[in-house]
């Protein structure tokens, strides 16, 4: 399984050690890509309808907690869907294209970097959750 995480530039300091950190972990569930710049100019290109293309935020976005977040994963996974694409904007910034949809993983309002590190680990936890770990807890 595929996951992009399109972010506006590179994190830096703690935020990109624990994103690093979090992709090791993941790499026996799914290879977690980062692309960097102002987002992507067009949707993810779909394959075979199996891709998923998320925003990470926003005024509109389907508030989940970690266990609902796995949930909405294994669902989108037994609908046969083997990519991913998220997108975390820096703050006001509008997507330009379509979404499938858009999802908020905290209440707190961060920056972009401090989301796509959130993104990270709320990926892992669904995986552990998914697995029967009880790293969520």
């Amino acid at each position: 399984m595929d996951v992009d995480v399109f972010l506006p530039a590179a994190p830096k300091g703690f935020i990109a050690e624990g994103i690093a950190e979090y992709r090791k972990r993941l790499s026996g569930f799914c290879e977690l890509r980062l692309f960097y710049g102002d987002g992507p100019s067009r949707s993810p290109a779909r394959v075979g309808g199996s891709r998923v293309n998320m925003l990470v935020g926003g005024p509109d976005a389907a508030d989940f907690t970690s266990e609902g977040f796995a949930a909405w994963l294994r669902a989108q996974m037994n609908r046969s869907a083997s990519r991913f694409s998220f997108w975390a904007p820096r703050s006001g910034e509008n997507p330009r294209i379509a979404w499938d949809g858009a999802i908020r993983l905290t209440y707190i309002e961060t920056d972009w970097d401090l989301t796509a590190l959130i993104l990270a680990e709320q990926i892992y936890r669904a995986f552990m959750i998914l697995n029967g770990s009880p790293y969520h807890k």
